[in-house]
């Protein structure tokens, strides 16, 4: 099978791991694979050159409205997001007509520049949704929702929700659509890291207002009135002019915290830190799926989550699953400081046993392949029949 990816952008984080991960094992699978990339550079571009996958690039972008008060400043972003939209369609039907895909595999929602081009052609586009947009990341999908919601519903259009939330949210076809959870470690080649627990929490994840960083910060101030003996490390990326990132400093700054709250920057040894860590806190006010979650669990890590999203729906499956809990969830900033104080004076080995167990049996790159190819299979099959028809 040929199968065409278009991916959003070359920066390593969960959408983009998850990515490469599954076009990993198409590969190994024996397919076909070729990549668009809105540039080349990146780690997901250095990534998939190891593996020798066919890339691709243009200049195009998110389809997301702008984001200014300043009118001049609006149109000009609006201008440009025109232009890149338009070359990067240009750019999906001189790929298509050159190697004649099986299947046009979109890697998240709010990218919109093969849905056109796959009706034109007669090729099945799938669409990857990752995330609730508005909810998760104040994103206004371009040109307008009706507009979005409706190319999701196309019968060229087949639907890959990462969660049940997020199937439920778009209101996605039962009859074409589909929900396959993200493959997040290969059975293949995964090692445990099994360390002693040190006297920290981890926080994982971009420093932007979605991640919830702030409202960690407070609750771990509180709890730093208690006691002295923890840090909280905190590893990701920030843009030079965050203004979320100043907010946090600021916040630290006031609350005498400079001694505690380590920033770390991006790393790559985090399921090292996470093996260490007395709890890693999630406090994304609406996570999408959550890769860090099952990264911590695998890495037999406490999981302390944001009862909301994807973080809610994977406790939740754990627990129904097995019977108990597999994390600790809170509700409220509040809530998130009781946590912390239960963190450190209770022994939850049992809980991450369950936890490592259960992410062991339902999140390998394997699995998440395997259901992907047969969503693939489903839908030519599908497409055949209809032929066979008319």
């Amino acid at each position: 099978m040929k199968i065409l990816f278009v991916a959003s952008g070359t920066i390593w984080g969960g959408g983009s791991i998850a990515l490469y991960n599954l076009i990993k094992e198409l590969k190994y699978k024996g397919h076909e694979i070729f990549v668009l990339l809105p540039r080349k550079n990146g780690k997901l571009y250095n990534e998939l050159k190891n593996i020798d996958v066919k890339i691709f690039s243009a200049h195009y972008g998110l389809s997301i409205k702008p984001n200014s008060r300043n009118i001049i400043v609006y149109i000009s972003k609006y201008i440009h997001l025109l232009i890149k939209q338009f070359v990067g369609r240009i750019t999906v039907m001189q790929i298509v007509k050159r190697i004649k895909p099986d299947i046009v595999h979109t890697n998240v929602g709010p990218l919109d520049i093969a849905h056109k081009v796959c009706i034109k052609k007669g090729i099945p586009h799938v669409w990857h949704i990752r995330e609730y947009q508005r909810l998760d990341f104040s994103m206004f999908v371009f040109p307008s929702m009706i507009s979005f919601k409706k190319k999701l519903e196309h019968n060229n259009n087949h639907n890959i929700a990462i969660t049940k939330g997020i199937f439920d949210y778009w209101n996605l076809d039962l009859h074409k659509d589909t929900i396959i959870y993200d493959g997040v470690f290969s059975k293949k080649i995964y090692e445990p890291v099994y360390n002693v627990k040190e006297n920290y929490f981890l926080f994982v994840g971009r420093i932007e207002k979605a991640k919830g960083l702030f409202d960690l910060l407070i609750a771990f101030s509180k709890f730093k009135k208690i006691t002295n003996d923890y840090k909280l490390l905190v590893a990701g990326s920030y843009a030079n002019n965050n203004d979320y990132m100043a907010e946090c400093k600021s916040f630290i700054d006031s609350h005498d915290l400079n001694e505690s709250v380590i920033f770390l920057g991006e790393r790559n040894d985090i399921y090292s830190l996470m093996s260490k860590a007395k709890a890693l806190i999630v406090p994304s006010i609406y996570e999408g799926f959550g890769f860090i979650t099952v990264e911590a669990m695998l890495n037999k890590c406490l999981v302390i989550g944001r009862n909301t999203g994807g973080t809610k729906e994977q406790l939740d499956r754990g627990e129904a699953d097995l019977g108990c809990p597999i994390g600790i969830r809170f509700n409220s900033i509040d809530e998130l400081y009781n946590c912390l104080i239960w963190a450190i004076s209770n022994n939850y080995d049992e809980i991450i046993e369950r936890a490592y167990k259960y992410v062991m049996e339902n999140y390998s790159t394997e699995r998440h392949a395997d259901d992907v190819e047969n969503y693939y299979y489903s839908i030519l099959n599908e497409k055949l029949l209809l032929s066979i028809k008319n």
